[in-house]
């Protein structure tokens, strides 16, 4: 039986290395945590799809929602 999770995981992975591969999407890594933002799909730092992108011209340091929220609680998150 397939893990509903890893079908899940699988689907996110597959649409991120497309958008890397299509070079529309910038990747953003969380300066806090090292989460991954590629697209507007956030994953946490352990996940594979996080320990698969290369850095490159295209990554950029930011915050992610999770951090942001520990830091600015009841702060909407930009």
């Amino acid at each position: 039986m397939v893990d509903p999770d890893d079908e899940v995981e699988a689907h996110l992975r597959e649409d991120a290395e497309a958008l890397l591969r299509s070079r529309r999407a910038a990747v953003h890594v969380c300066a806090w945590c090292g989460s991954v933002c590629i697209g507007r799909t956030w994953f946490r730092a352990d996940s594979p799809v996080a320990a698969s992108w290369r850095a490159d011209e295209r990554v950029s340091h930011t915050i992610c929602p999770d951090c942001f929220d520990e830091i600015l609680p009841g702060v909407q998150y930009p």
